[in-house]
């Protein structure tokens, strides 16, 4: 077996991505599961009511509840979406390919916006001559930005999905074969997931001496029941299906649990059994968001494809647009209601705009933004001429050791 240096490693590389680039637009590629793609775009775009009400809870309950209503299932159903694409695109991609493309496609937004932020936050500090505005400030500086957590959660499902395949290529094929029955399914995500979050809770304990665990690593405990969870509902259609057509079942649930919440949460013993509970709570509204986007949305108008489409980068706007909204001076008289009101619709109407007329018309800030591969190979191929000005390099060194 032949062993390459390190430049003819680098060409390999840069010439496996530009091979892999796709023309078009995100937009353009669609699958029978349109109704997925809209689910995780209501899911996404949550973000601005969220964090709508995250900034007019101070002193105001209702504004809390509804934050705590919307992070009570929100993150958790986006992994599960994001299991069920992750295992529809190995199903057509080689591990390689995979890596490669969702590496662009996660981890290109993550560095533009991570940057962008770092500077927008500093110097922001400087004009204001006090600290820079509250959660847009690193913790480190190489963190790529707080609100953009997710981004290197999901780049952390990837790199480790691909391990998995490298490891265990028939992976899917041993799911597929698995017989699993709806209620098999229920009680295992439910039990997987109320173990990973005492596992996190144990962890961060003074007891496990681990309470300087990163949160990333926290995050990752805590969403790959879900994560897990999608993937094998990819493999397992009637699984899905079984969870979408039980309506009724999951409407009694969520409304149980939603109505009982506040009187269990008070014993120790009802906290527990409300952490168990949650898991069947969050594959109810699961089941229902997927029931309301394959009734109304499974073929949507391009008006409401087009909203599909900019949730991505509604997702990564909003918040230091709505940070920067607040800091004028009439949000702070302003009453609760109409801040949330003007926070949240001007906060999407610049979000929505941007995307279409910056977006959509540009592969340069599509790349940047979403992760949209450039035509062409572009920027890739502009590595390939600087790969071979330092092949000589490379090799001089590769001799040395």
């Amino acid at each position: 077996m032949s062993h390459r240096t390190p430049s003819q490693l680098c060409s390999s590389v840069l010439l496996i991505v530009q091979s892999q680039q796709v023309t078009g637009t995100a937009h353009a590629v669609r699958t029978q599961y349109d109704y997925l793609h809209f689910t995780r775009a209501i899911l996404l775009s949550l973000g601005l009511l969220l964090h709508g009400a995250w900034f007019c809870s101070d002193g105001n309950d209702g504004f809390k509840v509804l934050f705590d209503l919307i992070h009570s299932f929100r993150m958790e159903s986006f992994f599960l979406i994001a299991g069920f694409f992750s295992a529809h695109t190995l199903c057509r991609l080689s591990p390689v390919n995979f890596l490669l493309r969702r590496s662009e496609r996660l981890g290109i937004p993550l560095l533009f916006c991570g940057l962008t932020l770092t500077f927008l936050s500093h110097l922001l500090g400087h004009v204001r001559r006090g600290p820079p505005i509250v959660m847009l400030r690193e913790s480190f500086p190489l963190d790529p930005g707080v609100h953009l957590w997710f981004l290197r959660i999901l780049l952390f499902f990837v790199l480790t999905l691909f391990l998995l395949h490298l490891v265990w290529p028939g992976i899917d094929r041993g799911i597929k074969l698995l017989r699993i029955k709806p209620l098999v399914f229920l009680f295992a995500l439910v039990g997987i997931r109320f173990f990973a979050l005492h596992l996190t809770h144990l962890l961060v304990s003074d007891i496990w001496r681990f309470s300087c665990l990163p949160r990333d690593l926290e995050d990752a405990i805590n969403y790959v029941p879900w994560l897990a969870g999608g993937y094998i509902l990819f493999h397992h259609g009637e699984l899905l299906g079984r969870l979408i057509d039980l309506v009724s079942f999951n409407v009694c649930n969520v409304a149980a649990f939603l109505l009982l919440q506040p009187f269990l949460e008070r014993s120790g013993t009802g906290h527990h059994l409300m952490q168990i509970w949650q898991g069947a709570y969050i594959l109810s509204i699961c089941g229902l968001l997927f029931w309301f986007s394959r009734r109304f949305f499974s073929n949507p108008h391009p008006y409401v494809r087009s909203l599909s489409d900019a949730s991505y980068t509604i997702y990564l706007l909003h918040w230091p647009i709505m940070a920067l909204l607040r800091e004028f001076p009439f949000s702070r008289q302003a009453p609760n209601f109409l801040l949330f009101s003007s926070l949240t619709i001007l906060t999407g109407v610049s979000c929505y705009g941007i995307h279409m007329a910056v977006v959509r018309r540009s592969p340069v800030w599509a790349w940047l933004l979403n992760g949209v591969p450039m035509p062409g190979g572009k920027p890739w191929n502009y590595l390939l001429p600087l790969a071979n000005v330092l092949r000589p390099y490379l090799a001089r060194k590769y001799r040395q050791r």
